[in-house]
């Protein structure tokens, strides 16, 4: 009986370590540690994963940059320029955002509709920050959970 039970356990911890060596690695934007330090990375790493993979997710996929608006109107929302939207403390420099190509949007407060797309002009540059609808942007971090087999 002792033997068909260590027999068990010694199955399921094998399960455990096949499933996770064949977890793919989660990938952080290096402008998360912007905004988390690197212990808590290593320890969302560690301990919350879906967590990290969540984070990384809010921080690149929230909005994206587009040179002109291919949108049909109506689909989204003009909010005006980026300037307005900056959080105490912090600056916004449209050249470095435009040559970085992202933007931490935990240094501006930009808001989600539930449906559509919500657009802010960077000054005269002919580039745009647009954040996706709420829907959109769940079906998006959906799928990257999956991609990690988080989900």
């Amino acid at each position: 009986m002792k033997r068909i039970a260590l027999f068990f356990a010694l199955m399921v911890f094998a399960a455990g370590l096949h499933a996770q060596q064949q977890r793919t690695e989660i990938y952080v934007d290096p402008m998360l540690n912007e905004v988390l330090t690197e212990a808590q990375i290593n320890d969302l790493r560690v301990n919350n994963p879906a967590q990290l993979v969540r984070e990384n997710c809010q921080l690149v996929h929230y909005c994206y940059f587009a040179s002109k608006l291919t949108e049909e109107e109506g689909t989204y929302q003009m909010k005006g320029d980026l300037r307005n939207y900056v959080k105490t403390g912090k600056t916004c420099d449209y050249q470095a955002i435009i040559s970085r190509g992202c933007i931490n949007r935990y240094d501006y407060n930009l808001e989600q509709d539930p449906v559509k797309q919500n657009v802010y002009r960077l000054g005269n540059t002919g580039t745009y920050i647009i954040v996706l609808s709420k829907q959109n942007f769940e079906r998006n971090q959906d799928a990257y959970l999956k991609q990690y087999g988080l989900q």
